[in-house]
């Protein structure tokens, strides 16, 4: 779906956080310099237990079979973005995680708000147990919840072929950048048959050809993009399109601009989630 969980990222956030982390993370020293609790030997993959807790909780809830990764990433993106953008990373999660074991009635909506409201007055405590056997059970469970390659289908384009990436807009999930649609590329390589995120996000099996496709950075940038970059994306077939006369991108976004001024209507079906 369109909107702030774009796999492609969006424009007018400024550079990219190479820490991978929250700016309001950082400690400072006593010289009153920026510390990075990443940085050097002392790097832990959590910031606080809460997140290592709600990791657990992605594995036990993938690895049980209550979602797949498209059922879960789509679970983020029906946030509210206002609420989206303000929280952070493992946030998200909580938030996707929460809607998902409500949605599927594996957890109790009355219990789910009664230990909420426990742990937000600080009385709330996490069981602990120990059974190692799970682990390769869940860890089995999870390669699962990722899609596996389906049956071998018959590839509808060929390596070397010029291609043109359809130019929609699901109201579902969908691993087609928004930056990418109607731009044309070249088959780099046929990937093989695969889970097809936008139906699996929503309970349909269903698997495509999976495509290796390259782009000119000018053909997704215009004069801006870097003339010795090439961009490589894997797409899957109901993405792409053959090239024609008449449909390149450059011709479609001014098609496009002419008719609404290139602006874009609010998401108005987009929920807010479970908090």
């Amino acid at each position: 779906m369109d909107g702030i969980h774009d796999v492609g990222g969006m424009d007018g956030f400024g550079s990219p956080n190479a820490g991978g982390h929250d700016a309001d993370s950082d400690t400072e020293t006593d010289d009153g310099e920026s510390e990075d609790p990443l940085a050097g030997d002392a790097y832990e993959p959590f910031h606080d237990r809460w997140e290592g807790v709600t990791y657990s909780l992605f594995v036990a809830t993938l690895g049980n079979g209550v979602a797949n990764i498209d059922e879960f990433r789509h679970s983020i993106e029906r946030m509210d973005p206002d609420r989206y953008l303000t929280a952070r990373y493992y946030d998200r999660w909580v938030t996707g995680l929460s809607r998902l074991l409500l949605e599927t009635d594996t957890i109790d909506a009355e219990e789910f708000w009664v230990r909420t409201a426990a742990f937000a007055a600080g009385e709330g405590t996490i069981p602990e147990r120990e059974e190692p056997g799970l682990v390769s059970d869940l860890a089995a469970g999870v390669a699962d919840a990722y899609g596996s390659e389906g049956e071998p289908q018959e590839p509808r384009f060929e390596a070397g072929e010029e291609v043109r990436v359809e130019n929609v807009h699901p109201d579902g999930h969908t691993r087609c950048p928004e930056y990418v649609r109607r731009a044309r590329g070249t088959i780099e390589a046929h990937r093989g048959t695969f889970t097809l995120p936008d139906a699996s996000a929503h309970g349909e099996p269903a698997a495509e050809p999976l495509y290796e496709v390259a782009f000119d950075a000018r053909e997704l940038w215009g004069e801006e993009g870097d003339p010795n970059t090439t961009v490589t994306l894997d797409l899957w077939e109901s993405y792409l399109a053959p090239a024609t006369v008449g449909t390149d991108a450059e011709s479609n976004r001014e098609s496009e601009a002419d008719t609404d001024d290139g602006e874009k209507g609010d998401d108005a079906d987009n929920p807010e989630g479970t908090e």
